[in-house]
């Protein structure tokens, strides 16, 4: 995805698995986009395993990986990575999802063109 979080978007994204290109979930789930930590912040996604829980020295996070290919695809975070992230945190309540831009790949709906035969 291009241009910054504060951009609006003109259509519809769809995100994919950077690996195999399944569809993992949609502009209409991203909450925000976390420039400096390179993810986007979603309330809902498809295809994505959660794995176990790891910790580091101030969070704790399940690792997300593409049920297809196994790709990493991001993290849910059980605490912020820092207090001023805590919209983050996955709860059963307010689900989150941090899926790294990296490890995604996008496309704008209607940005095909029809190619005649």
């Amino acid at each position: 995805m291009s241009g910054s979080s504060d951009e609006p978007l003109s259509a519809p994204v769809v995100f994919q698995c950077g690996a195999c290109h399944r569809v993992v979930s949609d502009s209409n789930q991203l909450l925000a986009a976390v420039a400096d930590l390179g993810v986007l912040c979603l309330d809902a996604v498809v295809g994505v395993r959660i794995g176990d829980s790891e910790s580091g020295a101030d969070r704790s996070f399940a690792p997300l990986h593409c049920s297809a290919c196994e790709h990493p695809l991001g993290r849910i975070y059980r605490e912020p990575p820092r207090p001023e992230l805590e919209g983050l945190v996955h709860t059963n309540d307010q689900p989150r999802y941090s899926l790294l831009q990296s490890a995604l790949a996008s496309y704008v709906l209607g940005s095909a063109a029809v190619h005649g035969a």
